[in-house]
Formats: structure tokens, sequence, C-alpha cells
């Protein structure tokens, strides 16, 4: 399982256990509109999902990983 790449103040990571009993069994595709760390992104590991923000850098960062993941773990690496 992945784990968000964030930690936000006031994110969902510490409560996603709590959080996931209220997700339905069957829905078609996952909405996030405050992605922030993603926690519940990540916990649910979605076949669809679509993530947004108001916080253009956060969501370059997530494309970056999603199409570019081999190259962006290279450059932490030399970090």
């Amino acid at each position: 399982m992945a784990s968000p790449i964030f930690q936000w103040i006031g994110g969902k990571q510490r409560i996603v256990s709590e959080l996931m009993s209220y997700v339905p069994e069957n829905y078609s595709c996952y909405h996030e509109p405050f992605a922030g760390g993603a926690a519940m992104f990540f916990a649910m590991e979605p076949e669809r999902a679509v993530l947004s923000d108001m916080n253009p850098y956060l969501i370059n960062v997530y494309r970056v990983v999603r199409d570019h993941s081999e190259d962006y773990y290279a450059e932490l690496v030399k970090l």
C-alpha cells in the first residue's frame, strides 16, 4: 500500500481507519476536492479517482509522481 507523500496540518492520516468505515462498498469513481496529503486516496486505493486542490504546486507534484515516478525517485535518492 502506498502512503501519503506529504503530511498536512489537519490531514486525515490519523483518522483514516475510522473514516474507512463510512466508505461505501461500491462506487464508480473516488473524488477528492482537497487532496492535500491524499491520505484517503492512498488508503482506499480506488480503481478510478479524481484528485484536485487549489494549490497548483501540490497538484504538479502529484502529476510528476504519476507520470514520471522513476525520474522523481532518482532525484529524491540524490538528496
